[in-house]
């Protein structure tokens, strides 16, 4: 019982993986669509970069940003979100 609840904890951490990958694909590729039309730094709100995570909602972004080290630049009391940063800390986190 034990080796079957094991190997279904691997199939669930595989799926993730994926899913994880092919969110990563996809921002790339919106990377490079708003990398064509506006600056790589371009900064972007909570609510717009929460879609490019896999989160609905920018809340979750904010709570990101303070208890996983989501980067993000503070301007005056609003979060603003690098794209290019955002993708980079979800490859690093993608790694571990």
């Amino acid at each position: 019982m034990g080796d079957g609840l094991k190997a279904l904890g691997g199939v669930s951490k595989r799926l993730k993986m994926e899913a994880l990958e092919s969110k990563v694909e996809a921002m790339g590729k919106e990377l490079g669509r708003l990398s064509s039309g506006k600056s790589k730094d371009a900064l972007l709100t909570s609510k717009e970069i929460a879609p490019h995570v896999g989160v609905t909602h920018h809340k979750t972004v904010e709570r990101w940003v303070r208890e996983q080290g989501l980067p993000c630049v503070r301007v005056g009391r609003n979060l603003r979100f690098r794209l290019g940063d955002v993708l980079r800390w979800l490859a690093q986190r993608k790694e571990r």
